[in-house]
C-alpha cells in the first residue's frame, strides 16, 4: 500500500512542478564556503526541532565564523527557542574543527552514500538523516541521498516514525526512493522536497528555505 502511494506520488509530479522546484533550488544553492558550512549548521538546528524554531536558532549563528568557542556557541543557542543547545553546540563545534578536512569534498569516484556516511560518522548527533539534509541543500540537483526524517519513515509505512530504523533499513528505503527518482527522471532531492511540502501543505520550499 505504501509503495503504491509513493509510486503514485512520483507519477503525479508534473513537468511544470519539476521545473519550478529545480529553478527554485538552483537559486538556493550555496555560493560560498561560508554558505556551505551554514547548510550543515542549519541541519544541526533542525535536529528534533520544529522548522520555525530551527530557523530562529540558525539565524542566531549564521553569521558566525569558525573562531567562535564551544561555550560561546552554547550560550548563543541557549538564548533561542530551538532547544538541545549543548548537543547542537558540540556538533557544530566539531563541524568547525573538521571543515577544512577532505571528508566534506565530494570526489567523483566516491559513491554518494559512502560520502554521506563518512560525514555522519564524524559529526556527533547529526545522523544519516540530517547529514543527508545538509547535502540536499548543498547539492539539490545531483545528490543521490535523501533525508529520511519521521515524516518520510511514516510515508514508508514505519509503525513508529519517532523511532528511526537501522542504517540498513535507512539505505533500503533510500535506495527505493532513488530507484523511483531515476525511473521518473526527477532528482531525488527535488522529489523529496515536493513530497515534504505537500505534507506541510505548502506551495514551495521557501517558507523555510528563505532563511538560508
Amino acid at each position: 500500500m505504501h509503495r503504491k502511494r509513493i509510486t503514485k506520488f512520483f507519477a503525479s509530479i508534473t513537468p511544470y512542478t519539476k521545473a519550478r522546484y529545480i529553478n527554485q533550488w538552483i537559486d538556493l544553492r550555496p555560493r560560498s564556503d561560508h554558505e556551505e558550512i551554514n547548510r550543515f549548521r542549519f541541519a544541526y538546528c533542525t535536529v528534533h526541532t520544529s522548522w520555525l524554531n530551527s530557523c530562529i536558532q540558525y539565524n542566531a549563528i549564521r553569521n558566525l565564523y569558525d573562531n567562535v568557542s564551544l561555550n560561546q556557541l552554547s550560550d548563543i543557542l541557549k538564548d533561542t527557542p530551538g532547544g538541545m543547545y549543548n548537543i547542537k553546540a558540540v556538533g557544530i563545534d566539531k563541524l568547525h574543527e573538521l571543515w577544512d578536512s577532505n571528508i566534506f569534498v565530494k570526489q567523483h569516484s566516491v559513491q554518494w552514500q559512502r560520502f554521506r556516511n563518512v560525514i555522519a560518522d564524524n559529526l556527533p548527533k547529526l545522523g544519516l538523516a540530517k547529514t543527508s539534509f545538509a547535502l540536499e541543500m548543498i547539492y539539490p540537483l545531483t545528490a543521490q541521498v535523501i533525508c529520511i526524517d519521521r515524516h518520510m519513515w511514516k510515508a514508508f509505512g514505519w509503525l513508529d516514525p519517532d523511532k528511526s530504523g537501522s542504517p540498513a533499513q535507512y539505505h533500503y528505503y533510500e535506495n527505493y526512493w532513488l530507484m523511483l527518482s531515476k525511473a521518473y527522471d526527477v532528482p531525488p532531492v527535488i522529489a523529496r522536497n515536493i513530497f515534504w511540502d505537500q505534507i506541510q501543505n505548502q506551495p514551495n520550499s521557501l517558507y523555510w528555505a528563505k532563511y538560508l
